[in-house]
């Protein structure tokens, strides 16, 4: 997903009322076939041996896969399918982590087979 604005952080920086402080996005003058979006992912892909496609419009994704896979079995490297956004798109995270807060402190206890605490490993306060 290519929304040439560093999306996931914004999304953590919005629930930090951040939005505003870093700039985020990025225009790449170098490409000017991408009319200044971002990090031209399919040269980068291309750059290191893969095969890649851009895709630009919702209705072309099924295409885009069906050639990724043609080009995967054809030339036996990855293939990168890069989906071009418009820049402020927030991206689902996926169920698993919806409840995860970033930044907010973690412990992780280490535990043996039993799981029970192993001495010497940092222990929460009772």
């Amino acid at each position: 997903m290519n929304n040439s604005y560093l999306g996931l952080i914004r999304q953590a920086q919005r629930g930090f009322d951040m939005d505003y402080h870093v700039q985020l996005s990025f225009e790449n003058i170098n490409a000017p076939e991408l009319g200044g979006y971002g990090v031209d992912h399919v040269a980068v892909a291309e750059g290191l041996g893969c095969k890649a496609i851009r895709v630009t419009d919702p209705k072309d994704s099924q295409a885009a896969f069906a050639t990724a896979r043609e080009l995967m079995a054809k030339h036996r490297v990855p293939v990168v399918v890069e989906f071009i956004l418009e820049r402020v798109t927030n991206i689902a995270m996926g169920t698993e982590i919806d409840n995860i807060v970033e930044f907010e402190e973690v412990l992780d206890l280490a535990l043996d087979e039993v799981g029970t605490k192993r001495p010497g490993v940092l222990q929460p306060a009772e």
